[in-house]
């Protein structure tokens, strides 16, 4: 019928004639002409006469400027152009603007003059052609309308729809509640012809897979995101490709790049291209939009940002801050002059606002266990702590898993185990890292992590450290602090079923299988009265109350053992001159405590002042110091004992209560 082409003046009539008459509404309704080119395969082109007629879209010979032609390649000048009408359109009433109004409203959103030479045209209508995949214009001579192609409002629906989703817990929801939705989400009521259609499944039907799932079931429809699940190596390439991105950012202001640009600058940084399918993706926004942890893609007007996030950022500025301090003789920068040091340092300064802190003393703040703020009267400078916290980090962590059932607990049980045996709550951008997993790595010399990459990452202790915590496990079950090598032996076969072998350890003694673990075991004595003593420092802090039978019990924690902590002249401790028939050769003791009436067996940590220490006798193990040093330091010298860094360890005694 009509040879495939019909005048749009006369379709309504013919419709009329062959279906109903088609309902006019004016104000809620669209435009004929724009809801026609939203049909696949029917255009509106312009005849020879100069009129407009429907017609089917294979008969063009140019391309169409309906919606479904390949977006061309546009310069740049001409691309920000059609970017900034589509900007202009979405913040119209009902997307559509009068041709003659453009160039005002232009002027008044952007606060510039639209020129059309500076795009290469003369008129403004030859401008519009060169965007007809963006823009249609809708009439004839002084009537014309500006409005969007159906594609590029699919494009704008689809951001928007997902936009909702994400704003929901669920990121999921019926289609009865997409208009209350929309509404929080945008704070403007749903109209479904702003987006140059009359019913939403017409837009939904349309809606990419890959942003957006239809479930269709009436009034129980369900519209959610779609989740693609990554192989096992797309997973871990995707959060190595997120470290990297975190080292692009660093070096960028404000830690932050334009969306457009950050390709050519991956490139450039690293030398090699940035497959987005590598990582299980089809988009590089949807791959950033899955390192929500990391990164953040923000709208900033008309363009894209990515931006790391503050942990990320807070992280960067902790190590830069480590580094500088490193870098200084006395480990100490005016905290005046910081901020003018940094930005030498690393080119860019750090901007208040963003952290939202009114002053570098309050942001530093963020970091207690990498730098302090310490004053000389006049200036307060910053003060590098980081390895003396480390080091106390390190014998907490070690405490913890020595307390686990095999020495090994799974990264997101870290931060809860912490808190039940300290009583206080592990956060790791207060050691200046992002992650839990990149902390848990600077505890090398007594951990490992073990599936850094994926879902079932865990710390465990190295070899040696598991060897300690059997070896604890043993002096604990027999209620001691110390025994000699061969009941060591003897009762490690017993408790755990095999032999005690050195080389299964990587040793091939067991006295230098105990020398690399000192914060747990220390040798005392020599020949055949050596003996293995446990370090009080790797003991849990539990709660006084009566012992009872405290023989029976297997792990501290398990037996009624009370801990103060103290404040000493030192960490190192003394063993007495005082001979203890419970406790092998080297019972360990310090000044007397006053007994306790009840039954059994105490440490205490006693809170005294000047504690002077007992004499040291010649030729006897008694008042030898037993200090914990801090391991990062290699090797172990007996040199200036009372400068000991681990801070955990304190003064103990040990007796028999009556």
């Amino acid at each position: 019928m009509h040879n495939g082409k019909i005048p749009l003046i006369s379709f309504m009539v013919c419709y009329a004639a062959e279906f109903s008459t088609l309902t006019e509404d004016f104000e809620n309704g669209v435009p004929l002409e724009h809801l026609l080119t939203c049909i696949q395969g029917v255009r509106v082109g312009v005849s020879r006469d100069g009129f407009k007629t429907v017609c089917w879209e294979q008969s063009k010979p140019q391309p169409e400027t309906g919606s479904r032609s390949s977006t061309p390649l546009l310069p740049p000048q001409l691309f920000q152009f059609s970017k900034e009408a589509v900007e202009l359109l979405k913040h119209t009433p009902r997307c559509r603007l009068a041709f003659s109004k453009f160039i005002p409203s232009y002027h008044h959103h952007f606060g510039r003059q639209c020129r059309v030479a500076d795009y290469g045209f003369l008129k403004l209508i030859e401008l519009f052609d060169a965007i007809s995949h963006v823009m249609q214009v809708l009439g004839m001579t002084e009537n014309k309308l500006l409005t969007l192609t159906h594609r590029t409002q699919i494009k704008r629906f689809s951001q928007d729809l997902l936009k909702v989703l994400k704003s929901q817990a669920s990121r999921q929801m019926t289609l009865q509640e997409f208009p209350s939705a929309y509404l929080r989400c945008f704070n403007k009521p749903w109209k479904v012809t702003d987006y140059g259609v009359c019913d939403l499944q017409d837009l939904l039907t349309e809606v990419p897979e890959t942003m957006a799932m239809i479930n269709w079931n009436g009034d129980d429809t369900l519209i959610f995101i779609p989740k693609r699940e990554q192989s096992r190596e797309e997973l871990i390439r995707m959060r190595k490709f997120s470290r990297e991105v975190v080292d692009l950012l660093s070096s960028q202001p404000r830690y932050r790049i334009l969306f457009s640009k950050f390709i050519p600058t991956y490139h450039h940084h690293f030398g090699r291209q940035c497959r987005v399918g590598d990582y299980g993706f089809n988009k590089l926004l949807e791959l950033f939009e899955a390192m929500e942890d990391v990164i953040q893609v923000e709208e900033q007007g008309d363009e894209r940002v990515v931006i790391l996030t503050t942990e990320e950022q807070l992280a960067l500025i902790a190590r830069h801050t480590s580094e500088m301090l490193q870098r200084n003789r006395l480990h100490l920068i005016n905290l005046d002059t910081f901020n003018e040091m940094y930005t030498r340092c690393y080119m860019y300064p750090i901007y208040m606002k963003d952290y939202h802190t009114k002053n570098m003393q309050e942001l530093m703040a963020r970091f207690p266990h990498v730098v302090e703020i310490v004053s000389d009267g006049s200036k307060h400078h910053l003060h590098l702590v980081e390895n003396m916290h480390l080091s106390q980090l390190t014998q907490q962590i070690l405490v913890v898993l020595l307390e686990s059932d095999d020495g090994r607990l799974a990264i997101k049980d870290v931060s809860v185990a912490y808190h039940s045996v300290w009583g206080q709550e592990l956060i790791p951008i207060e050691y200046g890292h992002s992650r839990l997993v990149t902390l848990m790595k600077m505890l090398h010399y007594v951990l490992m992590v073990q599936n850094e990459w994926l879902d079932e990452c865990y710390i465990e202790l190295t070899p040696a450290h598991q060897f300690a915590r059997q070896a604890r496990n043993v002096l604990i079950a027999d209620n001691r602090l110390s025994m000699t090598f061969q009941e060591l032996v003897a009762k490690y076969h017993k408790l755990h079923g095999v032999q005690l072998q050195p080389a299964n350890f990587g040793h091939s003694a067991l006295t230098s299988l105990i020398d690399t673990v000192p914060r747990v075991l220390s040798v005392v004595n020599k020949g055949a009265k050596r003996a293995v003593t446990l370090n009080p420092s790797c003991l849990v802090p539990g709660v006084q109350t009566d012992t009872g039978k405290t023989h029976s019990l297997r792990r501290l924690s398990d037996q009624r053992i009370s801990f103060m902590k103290v404040e000493a002249t030192g960490p190192s401790y003394e063993y007495s001159d005082r001979k203890s028939s419970t406790y092998a050769d080297a019972a360990v003791t310090l000044p007397a405590v006053k007994t306790r009436p009840a039954s059994g067996t105490s440490l205490n940590f006693n809170k005294e002042e000047n504690l002077t220490p007992p004499e040291k006798p010649e030729n006897d193990v008694v008042g030898r110091k037993l200090n914990t040093p801090d391991i990062s330091k290699a090797p172990r010298q007996m040199v200036n004992r009372n400068r000991g860094r681990c801070q955990l360890a304190a003064n103990f005694s040990v007796k028999e209560c009556n």
